[in-house]
């Protein structure tokens, strides 16, 4: 969401922006999705901006025509079927974010709220685009082809969207995934440089059987693999975790909350150079 709302940013006159609400409200004069939103997108880029709405279950299939998605808050739907709007969005290649957090990067306060989560973000000035190419948030294709790639797999929404802002910002190519299996496979088929993986996610202990699942899996084997979890706090555990080649193979064991200087010291460390 916070990598979305930040792509605002990046708009050009003619991008299509799509407002997606999640219920079918009686539409009112001064309606947020259909009035506010798009007057305070058009005041903050200056430019012009096509906007599409759909309501309800209305949503497109094919998103590659939107430089931007603005979902609703989602009082009107559950956690997966948001989730699963986000993961559309993503998996073709286009910014998204909410109601809520484009409106505080809009009054300039998005970066002092996410601050305690990842340390803050740092807007970058990517390459000028040629002709043609197309934005996938900060980054450009050809920008996105020459970055190093982190896979974070971790099912915490908040905790991915601050450090994927913080990779993207850093100049990162960053892709999510919210459980295990869904991790493995983006594994499978993007080979990241450095996987960043949760322990609890659907079950308690599911970080430690993909991180050695990955281990295993010849294709993946010399892909660096660092924990990160809030395991230790969330049981009260008297013990950490260090990697161990037998049961734990994996290149770090970072504790939430974690600062983000020592995130990026352990991944520079670790990343496939």
């Amino acid at each position: 969401m916070c990598r979305g709302a930040y792509a605002v940013d990046r708009l050009q006159d003619g991008d299509e922006v799509l407002i997606a609400e999640s219920c079918t409200h009686h539409v009112q004069p001064e309606d947020i999705g259909r009035s506010k939103i798009p007057t305070w997108l058009l005041n903050h880029t200056g430019k012009k901006l096509i906007f599409d709405v759909t309501a309800g279950g209305d949503y497109p299939a094919d998103l590659k025509r939107y430089a931007l998605i603005v979902q609703c808050g989602g009082c009107m739907m559950n956690r997966r079927e948001v989730m699963s709007r986000v993961e559309k969005a993503n998996a073709q290649g286009v910014p998204v974010t909410n109601y809520g957090v484009l409106i505080a990067h809009l009054n300039g306060i998005l970066g002092r709220i996410i601050d305690p989560f990842a340390g803050g973000v740092v807007k970058i000035q990517p390459a000028k685009a040629a002709a043609g190419e197309r934005r996938i948030g900060y980054l450009y294709e050809e920008d996105k082809k020459m970055s190093n790639k982190v896979l974070i797999i971790d099912d915490d929404v908040d905790f991915v969207e601050a450090m994927s802002s913080l990779l993207d910002a850093k100049g990162y190519a960053v892709s999510c995934a919210y459980d295990g299996e869904a991790g493995y496979a983006k594994a499978r088929s993007e080979s990241p440089d450095i996987i960043l993986l949760d322990v609890m996610m659907r079950q308690r202990a599911e970080g430690f059987d993909i991180a050695r699942k990955l281990h295993e899996d010849p294709a993946l084997g010399s892909t660096p693999v660092v924990l990160i979890t809030g395991i230790r706090n969330d049981l009260n555990l008297p013990f950490g975790f260090e990697p161990n080649e037998e049961w734990l193979n994996v290149k770090a064991v970072l504790e939430k909350p974690i600062k983000s200087e020592t995130l990026l010291k352990t991944i520079g460390e670790h990343i496939k150079k």
